[in-house]
């Protein structure tokens, strides 16, 4: 999984593919160094072998198996001087289920059974030095009060809703990989909107209060950094009306 959104984002797990080349390949003495972050939590991981890894980083979606050895059934005597050995490492997913975590620090050395270390690792593409598995969607809420008070504005021109004083609208982000610029879309009366947003933990908050009088209709879109869309927002009407009416506008 190469599909790669704002550097180092993917919305489903990644697999590496690790070829080992030695006679004397050790398979006991492969060793995996990975560091996992789950949430706003601290960073887990350190270097494994293969059976430490699957037991030990199963839990944030890691693990890995020997897909082939091209010794495999041959004859000391007929084995070759090079050997191949492949090893599967799977990032982010496990039986079916994608796991939200961030990975780092990824690398894999070895040690022969003359007790000889791996000197050189080349990477097909690029350096696999960290990246982010974030599948889940982020979630929406938007709320309207005016003065205070909760209200529901229109959703329609023919429903909009009549209010005196001012009206403030407010969005809340549930989503940990959060990005503003590109990734949010605010628009009042079709034209969008830069808001700043305050965070406390994977919540973000932003406001617009609505003073002048005036015909407003909103909307808000938003996409987090793994290209996941949240939730609908549909778009909201409402008329911000201080003006009292002037002298002569009713005639008896």
């Amino acid at each position: 999984n190469n599909n790669v959104v704002n550097g180092r984002y993917f919305q489903s797990g990644r697999t590496a593919v690790v070829t080992v080349n030695d006679r004397n390949i050790d398979k006991d003495n492969v060793r995996i160094t990975v560091y996992a972050t789950v949430g706003l939590g601290r960073s887990v991981g350190g270097t494994y072998t293969v059976d430490e890894l699957n037991r030990i980083m199963g839990a944030y979606g890691i693990s890995a198996r020997w897909l082939s050895d091209s010794n495999e059934g041959v004859r000391e005597a007929d084995r070759t001087q090079d050997r191949s050995c492949r090893l599967s490492i799977t990032f982010g997913s496990s039986g079916g289920r994608i796991f939200d975590c961030a990975y780092s620090q990824i690398a894999v050395e070895c040690t022969d059974l003359a007790g000889r270390n791996s000197r050189n690792t080349s990477y097909s593409g690029q350096t696999p030095h960290e990246f982010t598995v974030d599948h889940t969607p982020p979630v929406v809420r938007v709320t309207y009060t005016n003065d205070g008070a909760q209200i529901s504005p229109g959703t329609s021109e023919g429903s909009q809703l009549y209010r005196q004083g001012s009206i403030t609208m407010q969005v809340q982000i549930d989503e940990l990989n959060f990005g503003t610029g590109q990734n949010t879309v605010w628009t009042v009366n079709g034209q969008t909107r830069a808001i700043g947003f305050v965070s406390a933990g994977t919540i973000r908050t932003g406001t617009l209060t609505f003073s002048e009088d005036g015909h407003y209709v909103t909307g808000f879109g938003y996409t987090d950094m793994a290209g996941n869309e949240a939730n609908v927002i549909a778009s909201a009407y409402f008329t911000v009306d201080n003006q009292a009416p002037s002298d002569g506008a009713v005639t008896i």
